[in-house]
């Protein structure tokens, strides 16, 4: 109760109630309030239905689908380019091939024609010789000449002698006609082989013309689709980061990391068959050496155990000489032992590695001076190359003639494994080794790297020998 402060008249007893009616009042109001804002303060929690769980999945799932296949679609642009990349180069490669079918034909040809011209010529010959001797024989009546002596009172042997000489002079205007006859035999077969090889040439310049113009319509592809994949790469990973609702520069980004992954995977793949391979070479030249040595081991005890027989068959003083023949014989032998082991360790470089001739330094110092020249369909020099063309430039410098066709340039190669690589060897890819499937080339300059001409839009530059498909083939000039 609260006190009466002094001056203040006394409450009455009415007063004091109301007092306490509205103290009542208030804390009444005031529970009920309190009381009736709990429920209120506490909202009800907001359960979403199994139709909108079900509904949110769906547009995760489909968001999901929608960036798989973007990144499918980024996947496969990519795979078309290096397709196309692969067409282009062998649809090259096959008019290349082409037109060096189309110059061996012609080089057929010429001489075919010559061989035709010689036989015609000796046609002719031989139809000038017998055409004389038969104007002889006719203009010396040398029928009638026989049977002169018996007009003139001749003996018959005279007779007999003047019949032999025409005897005579006919066999000889007989071998004439047989010449004659041979000639244009001969002639004639000229002829026929001249025409064949000239049909040749027309095939070969056909097929030349035909391979021409797929490989300028697999360059024309290949350039658009060059020109046009950078703009289609851009655009899909706008789409990408508009499906995972992050900037275009995370979903690029994102995009780049996933193709390094996926090139560092290839390129770990390539190195780990690489290594396999390695180790199955090193594997067989130590079980070659090995049976190599045990050949060695098996002659010397077979020459020894001969000649400790020899010896026992043979005198004392023969034993002495046999003796001494024994030692030479023995020294000879550790001497060719010698000479194998020399011959082995002399087997080349390892893959990077090994020594690198004189001529490969040329080629490579070569090479080298074309860098940033430009890739032109068909191209060998000096401003411009297309991929085979710089390698046989290459070499041309170092004096070696290797053909500008990759097919004709693997066929003049000594064929070696990728472990063996040293500078200045050559690296191939083809779908075998049938030199009608290789399709580009390029030259090793040791550390992994090639320089090479790689396609149309493109530039003589260094290259990893894993930046693009691994080469599967390989050759030293």
């Amino acid at each position: 109760m609260s006190k009466r402060e002094p001056g203040q008249p006394p409450r009455s007893p009415r007063a004091r109630a109301r007092r306490g009616v509205t103290l009542s009042l208030t804390l009444g109001v005031s529970l009920s309030l309190l009381l009736g804002s709990g429920p209120a303060a506490l909202a009800d929690p907001v359960i979403p239905s199994k139709s909108d769980v079900q509904k949110a999945q769906q547009a995760a799932a489909q968001k999901a689908q929608q960036v798989n296949a973007i990144e499918a679609q980024l996947a496969a642009a990519q795979a078309q380019l290096q397709t196309l990349q692969i067409r282009e180069q062998a649809a090259e490669q096959k008019y290349i091939g082409a037109m060096a079918d189309l110059a061996a034909a012609k080089a057929v040809l010429q001489a075919r024609q010559a061989d035709e011209k010689r036989a015609l010529a000796a046609v002719a010959l031989a139809r000038t010789q017998v055409g004389e001797m038969a104007r002889s024989a006719v203009q010396g009546n040398a029928g009638l000449l026989a049977w002169a002596p018996i007009f003139d009172g001749g003996s018959p042997q005279q007779v007999l002698d003047q019949a032999g000489s025409f005897n005579s002079y006919s066999t000889v205007l007989k071998g004439k006609f047989d010449q004659l006859k041979s000639a244009e035999a001969k002639a004639a077969s000229a002829q026929a082989q001249a025409a064949a090889a000239q049909q040749v040439v027309q095939n070969a310049a056909n097929a030349a013309a035909q391979a021409k113009q797929a490989a300028e319509a697999a360059a024309a592809a290949q350039s658009a689709a060059v020109a046009g994949y950078a703009g289609q790469r851009a655009a899909l990973i706008r789409q990408l980061a508009e499906a995972q609702r992050v900037s275009v520069a995370i979903a690029k980004q994102r995009q780049d990391g996933l193709e390094a992954q996926a090139r560092a995977r290839r390129i770990a793949a390539a190195k780990a068959r690489e290594a396999a391979m390695k180790r199955r070479e090193e594997a067989a030249a130590r079980a070659a050496a090995a049976r190599q040595a045990a050949q060695e081991r098996a002659e010397q005890r077979a020459e020894q155990r001969a000649k400790a027989r020899s010896q026992q068959a043979s005198s004392s003083s023969s034993g002495s000489s046999s003796s001494g023949s024994s030692g030479s014989s023995g020294s000879s032998s550790s001497s060719s032992g010698s000479s194998g082991s020399s011959g082995s360790s002399s087997s080349g470089g390892g893959y990077g590695g090994g020594y690198t001739s004189a001529g490969a330094r040329k080629a490579i110092a070569y090479a080298y001076a074309q860098l940033g020249k430009p890739y032109v369909f068909g191209a060998t020099g000096p401003y411009s190359f297309d991929c085979s063309g710089l390698t046989m430039r290459a070499w041309e410098s170092a004096g070696v003639e290797i053909g500008h066709y990759t097919g004709i340039q693997w066929n003049n190669v000594q064929h070696i494994s990728m472990s063996q690589l040293r500078p200045g060897d050559l690296v191939f890819w083809g779908s075998t080794s049938n030199p009608a499937s290789i399709y580009h080339t390029a030259i090793y300059i040791g550390g992994g790297r090639i320089i090479q001409a790689p396609s149309p839009g493109n530039y003589v530059k260094i290259s990893g020998i894993y930046d693009w498909i691994t080469p599967n083939f390989f050759g030293r000039v």
